[in-house]
């Protein structure tokens, strides 16, 4: 859970920055038409891995539950860093933020996931609260996708950001009468 906690205040970091308009790609991102997709696929490992927990938990397995959990931080890690360079590469505001909220509300909800996994491997009765969890998880995970910026943006920012690292590049500035 330190992991998951870790990521979540980092993404309300990136949230108030999104606010603030100042939510840009980090140096050595690699921000290209791929970067959307590998949202959509470090989703599908965190459900993937939030389905083992589930079920380790559901069996009683301490060890495979523990295991699983780890995974499901580590894809989670994967998300929010994907999602971060797709939100930091988009122009548009609104979808900035709309992302960065719904993957905090992943991190929240997959941290209340990892408390009822907890509790289900000491009390079997608590798997209805298990399972709910999950899928406010999943759902969350979904409200996030749908946020995604479509392959026009995308290619569209893309086209932005190697004309500005090519006028760089150019070093070919206008004047100015600054030191």
């Amino acid at each position: 859970t330190d992991m998951v906690t870790s990521l979540r205040e980092e993404t309300i970091q990136l949230q108030h920055a999104a606010e603030r308009g100042q939510l840009r790609p980090l140096p050595g991102d690699m921000v290209d038409s791929a970067s959307v997709h590998q949202v959509g696929s470090a989703a599908k490992n965190v459900n993937a891995n939030i389905a083992q927990v589930v079920s380790a938990a559901t069996q009683g397995n301490e060890m495979y539950t523990a295991l699983a959990a780890r995974d499901t931080a580590n894809s989670l890690r994967d998300f929010t860093n994907a999602v971060r360079v797709v939100a930091a590469s988009t122009q548009h505001k609104e979808t900035q933020q709309r992302l960065v909220i719904f993957t905090e509300k992943v991190l929240e909800m997959s941290l209340i996931l990892i408390e009822e996994a907890k509790r289900t491997l000491h009390d079997q009765s608590n798997l209805d609260n298990l399972n709910q969890a999950a899928k406010k998880v999943t759902q969350s995970l979904n409200d996030c996708i749908s946020v995604l910026p479509g392959q026009r943006a995308v290619d569209a920012a893309i086209d932005t950001i190697h004309a500005a690292s090519a006028a760089l590049d150019r070093s070919d500035f206008p004047p100015s009468d600054k030191p």
